[in-house]
């Protein structure tokens, strides 16, 4: 197979098969009902406190950010951006769907801890799956990265994710969101998990560069 065939071939996969992750990652988060991700507590109380539904505000939000990320630096744009802003919520919001369509049982405690635990993994994961795939970043996710750049990395990646969480958090608990352990421990961990996947993923697919 042609090198730059394989390469495109495990960018496309990396990027789909990271995005659908991440909307399965915050139906997990959701269902557990411990609290969700920083990015998710926003605009799920925004979405509460305006009554729309959460994939529409999702993408709402994104597309604000997306100025603001394309004005600073055009290079985190691409098909990845436009796939990471319009699908995670709806993705989200169709495993929402089909659990409530199928399960009116109650999940016992147990399960929802485990609910919880995948949730933030699987999370940090599909984000660094579909931001190696360098076929663009989403606005959120892009913005510790230009946070380091700006930076010379005097200020990290995982710190500037950290910083950037909480004030989302701050944001949604103004808004009315849940705030609970699962809002914590991703605001907290989630940039060094998301960290030690792209580390390992880089190791996993040696991605070539098709020159230009």
């Amino acid at each position: 197979m042609n090198i730059y065939l394989k390469t495109l071939i495990q960018r496309l996969f990396l990027l789909v098969f990271g995005v659908t992750l991440i909307g399965f990652s915050v139906f997990l988060l959701r269902l557990a009902n411990f609290g969700t991700d920083s990015f998710t507590t926003m605009n799920l109380g925004i979405s509460y406190f305006l009554g729309a539904s959460f994939g529409n505000l999702q993408l709402v939000v994104n597309a604000i950010l997306l100025i603001i990320v394309g004005i600073i630096n055009k290079k985190f744009i691409g098909i990845g951006t436009i796939a990471n802003m319009v699908l995670v919520g709806y993705i989200s919001d169709f495993f929402l769907w089909l659990f409530l369509t199928y399960s009116l049982t109650p999940l016992h405690l147990l399960v929802r801890v485990i609910l919880l635990i995948w949730g933030v993994i699987l999370a940090g994961a599909g984000v660094a799956m579909y931001m190696h795939s360098e076929t663009g970043t989403g606005p959120y996710d892009a913005l510790p990265v230009i946070i380091e750049n700006k930076t010379n990395k005097r200020v990290s990646f995982q710190v500037g994710r950290v910083f950037l969480d909480l004030f989302a958090v701050i944001i949604g608990f103004m808004f009315g969101a849940t705030i609970g352990i699962g809002t914590i421990l991703t605001a907290f961990f989630m940039g060094p998990i998301i960290q030690y996947f792209r580390k390992f993923l880089k190791k996993l697919f040696v991605l070539t560069v098709v020159p230009t």
